[in-house]
């Protein structure tokens, strides 16, 4: 009797130390979701902080158009902090990009060489891009038509102009990574045959034919602040005949790379193109997309070899 006793004294115990057990182990699984719940909420809050954020770098950045230590709109890093928040704005004029519709294959393979993956054969690219903008359906040498497109069972050339960057990546040949290397040296709304040395980023300036002592005129006057134009807008004829509606409308076109992250490593990049009204001062914003953070700093940079 005393042993049966016992023996259910020691189920008791057994089970009390389960509950206890299991009480315990729900008690830590409650606060670990606890704390995983709280950083989600934190990291969304960060999140949602770094994408309002991208409005707020446009906004400084436009308001900041040629004042001293502010933004000048040919692609050079304009950083500031705000609150626990860190940005950096690149703002080019759209007339110091490559036109990926107006370029002659010459600047186009240009561009292509200097920034694609080093083995990458220019030539086939080059024409490729080529043929998809003609209206024709005839392959250059090197291109390609209905034919190339369809051997990779891919979608055929629009044959008219691009119409967004991205169709970019579209184009036989170019991959993720040289589409990542190569578009943002180039934009789709300007017309100019070449890019303004004016307005033109470093990097581009030495793609075009400049001679040394030109391409160092235009780099000491970068360095003194001593730029044509540095907001990118041209002043109007104050004369009644030149003065016109069409002038005081007119929209000057910016891309923007910008860059925003929290003091708890939350981070956003975004290209993005600003049309702004120089006279009002208004502007919106286009064809968001949302890039690899620090993947347009080497494209840009502050100097290069004289």
């Amino acid at each position: 009797m005393i042993v049966k006793m016992k023996s259910q004294r020691g189920y008791i115990l057994l089970a009390v130390i389960s509950m206890l057990t299991i009480t315990s182990m729900l008690a830590a699984i409650a606060v670990s979701n606890a704390k995983l719940e709280a950083k989600i909420g934190r990291t969304s809050l960060d999140s949602a902080k770094v994408r309002a954020g991208i409005d707020t770098a446009i906004a400084r950045a436009i308001f900041l158009l040629g004042e001293k230590d502010g933004t000048i709109a040919d692609g050079r890093a304009f950083i500031f902090e705000l609150d626990d928040m860190s940005y950096k704005v690149r703002l080019i004029d759209d007339r110091g990009l490559v036109g990926l519709n107006s370029a002659d294959g010459e600047l186009l393979a240009k561009a292509i060489k200097r920034f694609a993956p080093f083995d990458t054969d220019t030539k086939p690219l080059t024409d490729a891009i080529l043929d998809w903008r003609d209206a024709d359906s005839d392959p250059r040498p090197l291109g390609a038509e209905v034919r190339a497109y369809a051997n990779q069972n891919l979608p055929p050339p629009a044959n008219r102009p691009f119409v967004h960057i991205a169709e970019l990546g579209r184009v036989v040949g170019i991959d993720r990574k040289i589409f990542a290397a190569i578009s943002p040296l180039f934009s789709i709304s300007t017309t100019r045959p070449s890019p303004d040395p004016q307005f033109a980023p470093l990097v581009i300036l030495e793609l075009l034919d400049l001679s040394p002592s030109e391409l160092s005129r235009i780099i000491d006057n970068r360095q003194s602040g001593q730029m044509l134009d540095p907001q990118g807008i041209q002043e109007l004829d104050s004369s009644p005949e030149t003065n016109t509606a069409e002038q005081q409308t007119s929209t000057i076109i910016y891309h923007a790379f910008v860059e925003v992250s929290t003091n708890t490593a939350v981070r956003r990049a975004e290209r993005l193109q600003i049309r702004l009204q120089p006279v009002t001062g208004q502007y919106d914003l286009y064809a968001r997309q949302v890039i690899n953070y620090d993947s347009s700093e080497y494209l840009f940079a502050e100097n290069i070899e004289q």
